[in-house]
Parts: C-alpha cells; sequence; structure tokens
C-alpha cells in the first residue's frame, strides 16, 4: 500500500511538473541535535528542549506539558503549552489578550480602550484612564460605572443621553 500511494503522489507530481507546475512531498524526520532526536514540542528523550537546552521550553514548560513556575499545566496568565486559554478555551484571555500580550482585535499590547494585560492605562500608566475610569468601566471617585459629572466611561448620562457632554 505504502508503494502504491508513493507512485501516486510520485506520478501527480510529475503530471503537474507537466504544466510548469512543482509539487513536493515533505516528509520530516524527528530533528537530531547532539541530545538526540527531539518531538513535536522539542524535547529529546532526556527530556531537554531543543532551543533552551533545559528542561523547560521558551514558554516554561516541561516535556509533560507542566509549568516551571505554577506546576500545573497553565503558566500564570492562564495558558496551556499550546497556547489555549484555561477559562476561554481560545488564543486570548477575558480581556482579549493572547500569550504573548498583544490583544487580539488592536493586535497591539493594549485593548480598545488602552489598557494592557495588565489593567495599565497607556495614557495614565496608572490603572485609570484620563477620565478616571479604569478597565472594567468603574470610576475611581464613584466607584460606579459613572463618573462625578453623571457620564459613564463611553460618555453617556445615567438615563441613556449624551446631550452637553
Amino acid at each position: 500500500m505504502k508503494k502504491i500511494l508513493f507512485f501516486i503522489v510520485f506520478s501527480t507530481s510529475l503530471i503537474l511538473n507537466g504544466f510548469g507546475c512543482s509539487a513536493s512531498l515533505n516528509v520530516q524526520a524527528p530533528s537530531r541535535g547532539q541530545h538526540g532526536a527531539f518531538d513535536e514540542n522539542g524535547f529529546n528523550e532526556q527530556g531537554i528542549h531543543q532551543v533552551t537546552r533545559t528542561e523547560y521550553d521558551p514558554n516554561g514548560f516541561n516535556r509533560a506539558g507542566i509549568h516551571q513556575i505554577t506546576q500545573t499545566q497553565y503558566d500564570p496568565n492562564g495558558f496551556d503549552r499550546k497556547g489555549i486559554h484555561e477559562n476561554t478555551q481560545f488564543s486570548h484571555d477575558s480581556n482579549g489578550f493572547e500569550r504573548s500580550g498583544i490583544h487580539w482585535i488592536t493586535q497591539t499590547h493594549y485593548d480598545p480602550n488602552g489598557y494592557n494585560r495588565e489593567g495599565i492605562h497607556q495614557a495614565t500608566q496608572t490603572q485609570y484612564d484620563p477620565n478616571g475610569f479604569d478597565r472594567t468601566g468603574i470610576h475611581r471617585d464613584t466607584q460606579t460605572q459613572y463618573g462625578p459629572n453623571g457620564f459613564n466611561r463611553e460618555g453617556f448620562r445615567s438615563f441613556g443621553l449624551n446631550f452637553g457632554h
């Protein structure tokens, strides 16, 4: 069966090449370094990572998928070895940040409201935006979603109108 499959792929490759196209069959053997073959996660049989040359990959996971700091399958930000967040089951956390700290919508280190992963606003370098609202939209002085002037973060009054703002 393997010979037939190879022949079909090889024959298809020849036919495609006859029309000026190219095709190739890439069969990758496990990479080998001075420490032996590496698995799909970059670890050899002794549990040494091919890049870091330690028992942990660049994201802090060992061969078994356990993180060196948390001693769980998730890093301190809640991402597993494959970059999936434990709560959202997506490649970003509940605030929209990927493992790298990049926001999935803005493609920067800040969310659409100007906050980074840690909740620090880019303009003020504090947990509050220039109008006194935090990441969740709570005002620092009133501790409600409305500031002292009666407007929320988006500029609306408590009854939904934004006249005079």
